[in-house]
């Protein structure tokens, strides 16, 4: 039985419908689904930026384990391992872009620092 060809609610991109879920493709779930992980990436590149400017060294295994913790979300949601690292390499290309865009107080950060570690850490 072949599937019927829908379009993906987020992309528009024509996919069979047994790739769909909630008809979106896989690409545009891991996207949704990883947003904490893209923001705390951003939120550590930009800290980064503001400690090597103030001539800090920046340690490497805080960025590991973002990094870690982003493709072990990427694993769970692909059942595909190559194209899951593609889509993990994706969505980390894309937080560390958008460090550059992020532009927030410190009141803001601080909010959404909480948002973010309250996603990412279990209650």
């Amino acid at each position: 039985m072949t599937d019927l060809i829908v379009a993906c609610r987020d992309c528009s991109k024509a996919f069979p419908s047994g790739e769909l879920q909630d008809l979106r493709c896989i690409g545009c779930r891991v996207h949704r689904e990883c947003e904490a992980e893209r923001v705390a990436i951003a939120l550590y590149f930009k800290k980064q930026q503001r400690y090597s400017a103030a001539g800090a060294i920046a340690n490497p295994k805080q960025l590991l384990a973002l990094k870690r913790h982003l493709f072990a979300r990427v694993a769970s949601l692909v059942p595909d391992p190559r194209q899951g690292m593609v889509l993990a390499e994706k969505e980390y290309d894309l937080a560390v872009k958008q460090t550059n865009r992020f532009r927030v107080s410190p009141e803001e950060a601080g909010a959404l620092r909480r948002k973010v570690l309250k996603t990412l850490l279990p209650a």
